[in-house]
């Protein structure tokens, strides 16, 4: 299993695998169901708003794949999919393709648009607080498209592959590397704010900490302060593709070539190491409960416990969060807490309490489409009294939870 699961709001572990297969499995490591596509999986996972699973493949399509297993639709692009999906908060879907063109996608499949570049897409693209899309190509651009798909701007940072995807600073830094070795800092407009030169190829995806500090993998591991400068590195066996999540704790996990996941302490020395049968290229996934899941090349899914939950920063791990979304906005790791529910006066009540420093809105839906504002949860450890007039108007009610920058 060399990409990296996702971990859905029941706490099931979906992955993909060179045998062309998704697969979905309880917390306890119980297959509940298989999806086959028509070639190998050379992506991961993300998971949308309504729980379908978005996939792509190297037969060129993009599947949607609901809670049960049963596919939902299949959008066909003109070659291989390794560009893993990114989830919008308007629920559109955007992924990249070998064709050279990312494509917008609807939630029910349809092309809304696409954008071509001049090379492959294996990045996968990242959505900042204001819609925008971010992404590499293969010639080295690192793009950034409105929502509407027409481009903003685009950076040259030479002919080496950008095959990392972008990750996003509380200020709307991307941090993304090259094939060049080396770890661009880019402002929101486009222009460089820093570079680092690493000693290998970079296409490990950054995490960025509550610190501001950005983690990431080569031959070494990487720790830079916000201006670019090195807090320290940590030598495995071997390289690491695959990119690190960042513990509530401070410690940093990874997966090296070398078959084995590392634990490491927030200063840079060794915790723990865990072998597995195959290098670990996919990219560890840590679940709210503290579970760290992650796929070895000896095709199995490990489940190891670890000491904390994931990091409540603007960028923890590979993708944003454990939906795998890529969306800086979308999804929550550690969601608003719901207590005493009731009906009063006509409308439902409930109490909201939330631990996350990080402010959020709270929104309502009849159909998991149109969303609208209820109200909103400004700083940590404060509750909120949810109160939904409207609620008895419709058959079905659906909360969701947005976290603002």
């Amino acid at each position: 299993m060399k990409f990296s699961p996702a971990i859905g709001a029941d706490g099931t572990v979906y992955v993909g695998s060179l045998d062309g297969t998704l697969y979905a499995v309880t917390p306890l490591g119980n297959l509940k169901w298989v999806f086959e596509t028509g070639d190998e999986i050379n992506a991961s996972p993300a998971i949308g708003p309504n729980g379908d699973v978005y996939i792509g493949s190297d037969d060129g399509k993009l599947y949607a794949v609901d809670s049960s297993g049963a596919k939902r639709w299949e959008f066909r692009t003109g070659a291989r999919v390794e560009s893993s999906p990114a989830v919008g908060t308007d629920g559109t879907i955007y992924v990249g393709s070998t064709d050279n063109l990312l494509y917008g996608l609807n939630p029910n499949g349809v092309k809304k648009w696409e954008y071509a570049t001049s090379d492959d897409i294996v990045s996968s693209p990242a959505i900042g607080e204001d819609g925008t899309i971010y992404f590499g190509t293969a010639g080295g651009l690192i793009v950034a498209l409105n929502p509407d798909g027409t481009r903003k701007w685009q950076y040259n940072s030479g002919s080496s592959a950008v095959r990392s995807s972008p990750a996003l600073g509380v200020d709307g830094t991307i941090f993304v590397g090259s094939d060049a070795s080396r770890l661009y800092a880019l402002n929101p407009d486009g222009t460089r704010k820093w570079y680092y030169s690493a000693s290998d190829v970079v296409a490990s995806s950054p995490a960025v900490g509550l610190d501001r500090t950005i983690y990431f993998g080569a031959n070494r591991v990487y720790a830079l302060d916000e201006a670019g400068k090195k807090k320290w590195d940590f030598t495995p066996g071997s390289r690491c593709e695959s990119s690190p999540v960042l513990g509530a704790d401070g410690t940093v996990y990874i997966g090296s070539d070398d078959k084995k996941v590392y634990a490491i302490s927030a200063n840079g020395t060794k915790l723990w190491e865990y072998l597995t049968g195959g290098a670990v290229k996919s990219s560890p996934v840590l679940s709210p409960d503290g579970v760290l899941y992650v796929g070895s090349n000896d095709e199995r899914l490990c489940a190891i416990k670890a000491a904390t939950g994931p990091m409540q920063s603007a960028w923890p791990m590979f993708r944003h969060d454990p939906l795998r979304t890529g969306n800086v906005a979308l999804a929550l790791l550690t969601p608003p807490r719901l207590s005493a529910p009731c009906w009063r006066d006509g409308a439902f009540e409930a109490l909201l309490t939330d631990a996350s420093p990080r402010p959020c809105r709270i929104e309502v839906s009849s159909d998991l489409q149109t969303w609208t504002w209820l109200t909103n949860m400004v700083s940590a450890g404060t509750s909120v009294r949810l109160r939904d007039t409207s609620a008895g108007q419709s058959p079905l009610r659906f909360y969701r939870a947005v976290r603002q920058q």
